[in-house]
């Protein structure tokens, strides 16, 4: 996989960062603040009132996908999702129930998903005790395909 330029002089000033300890937020955050000149420091919104509104419109987000409902099985799940495609679209969050009855919809959300798990599945690759659910998830994305 090849890393934008960008990308890696993010990699390699917080791998900087990392030898003097535990990564924490706050620490990118100071380092960030007090060089100027470093990728890190373009990274982050330093206007106030447009970093302030930018985690307003976060934690709406948060809000949103945070509301459950609970099935007449007792399963819990949520009740909004937004397919990557209308959420590139500005179209924001769907109910799921919406979702799941319009084929289009639900064709795209179920790649999103096989796409999200493929990537869970390569991140924690190590793990010798997920090995039956990597299989699963090559199973359902043939089926898919």
């Amino acid at each position: 996989m090849k890393v934008s330029a960008r990308r890696k002089k993010l990699a390699d000033e917080l791998a900087t960062l990392a030898k003097s300890g535990r990564l924490s937020p706050k620490k990118v955050v100071a380092w960030a603040k007090a060089h100027s000149g470093s990728a890190l420091h373009g990274y982050f919104q330093w206007d106030d009132s447009r970093a302030a509104h930018q985690y307003r419109l976060w934690q709406a987000r948060e809000l949103i996908v945070s509301v459950e409902a609970v099935y007449d099985d007792g399963v819990k799940g949520q009740v909004y999702v937004s397919p990557t495609t209308t959420r590139h679209q500005g179209r924001g969050y769907h109910r799921l129930v919406d979702v799941m009855s319009d084929a289009a919809l639900r064709a795209q959300f179920l790649t999103q998903a096989l796409h999200e798990l493929e990537r869970i599945c390569e991140k924690y690759s190590d793990l010798c005790e997920l090995a039956g659910v990597r299989q699963a998830v090559r199973l359902v994305r043939q089926k898919a395909a």
